[in-house]
């Protein structure tokens, strides 16, 4: 959401440096996203499930390693950006937006976003204990080669 909302912003406010610069640099950030991607997928792929333990606290992972993670993720997607850019370019009104309009725009982004990421997790969260160990070790065998095979994509299209 935090991302959405930083190249909403970008978008809105019509910094064309700062998206000519994201735009120019795409294949960099294709490269980028591909070795992120294979890196996430392998690491989805040989983790193994564990069982649940009621009242087992998540300590492997800092909230600002998840956050920033998560971030450089959806920051490193130039499809992303693009979608941004050309949906303002569409959308935004003939003058531009002023800079009231912008703040209004780029907070109903971030809250949709967290809204919608809000019940994908809030979902994932509820029917987690309703699968086997089995079942989601299966899910995370194929997410991770999902995310290989995206990674893997990425880097034929870089060549």
């Amino acid at each position: 959401a935090a991302s959405d909302a930083v190249y909403s912003a970008i978008a809105a406010l019509g910094l064309t440096r700062v998206s000519d610069f994201l735009l120019a640099h795409e294949v960099a950030f294709h490269l980028l996203a591909a070795i992120f991607l294979v890196g996430f997928g392998l690491k989805i792929y040989f983790t193994k499930a564990e069982p649940e333990v009621e009242g087992k606290e998540c300590d492997s992972i800092s909230i600002p390693y998840a956050f920033s993670s998560a971030m450089l993720m959806t920051l490193a997607n130039p499809l992303t950006v693009m979608f941004f850019v050309t949906s303002f370019t569409v959308l935004a009104p003939p003058g531009g937006f002023q800079h009231l309009d912008c703040g209004v725009v780029v907070a109903g982004i971030f809250m949709g976003s967290c809204a919608w990421l809000s019940g994908v997790v809030g979902s994932v969260s509820y029917f987690r204990h309703a699968i086997s160990i089995r079942v989601r070790e299966l899910i995370d065998r194929v997410t991770g080669a999902a995310l290989v095979l995206f990674g893997v994509s990425e880097l034929v299209r870089f060549f």
